[in-house]
């Protein structure tokens, strides 16, 4: 998992050149990864295609699935799956267990989410509720116990209509 780490600190403790420091610390830039900011696979998913020239017909399920996956790998691991999917799928769409597959096919550490366990939905909206509850209806804590992004659980929190306590 990829760590932050403050560059001033590891300056001050000798850890970092303090030369190399001064010439990359122009504006301090955090760019959070991908499964927090669920809102730009589309858009990111819509560029590489048109860079590439493709027009596949399965974008719009591919994009159902991965919206509810955790890009560990952030947007390199996305890209990635596109191209995947569209070397062995490049015109017709693939069924959804062949897309979820194209996605944990790149993946180094298998990540069980709910979106991928199929579950009913009413299955689905139980466990949520359930560890919602457990965990005090701490959306964090919820989401890192289910095993999917904050953002997904607050669509899925929608999609059920939970309600949470105020």
């Amino acid at each position: 998992m990829l760590q932050f780490r403050n560059l001033k600190k590891l300056v001050k403790t000798g850890e970092f050149r303090e030369d190399l420091f001064y010439r990359i610390y122009v504006i301090p830039l955090t760019l959070p990864p991908l499964r927090e900011r669920q809102e730009d696979i589309q858009e990111l998913a819509h560029y590489f295609c048109l860079k590439k020239n493709w027009f596949p017909e399965w974008l719009p399920q591919a994009l159902d699935i991965a919206k509810d996956y955790e890009w560990a790998g952030n947007i390199r691991e996305f890209q990635n799956f596109l191209e995947r999917l569209y070397v062995f799928y490049p015109i017709k769409c693939p069924p959804k267990n062949k897309l979820e597959e194209m996605i944990q096919v790149g993946a180094i550490s298998l990540r069980q989410t709910t979106s991928n366990t199929i579950l009913p939905d009413s299955s689905e909206k139980k466990l949520i509720e359930a560890v919602l509850k457990e965990q005090q209806y701490h959306m964090s804590r919820s989401a890192k116990e289910l095993g999917i992004a904050r953002s997904t659980l607050y669509r899925k929190v929608d999609k059920y209509n939970i309600i949470l306590p105020a």
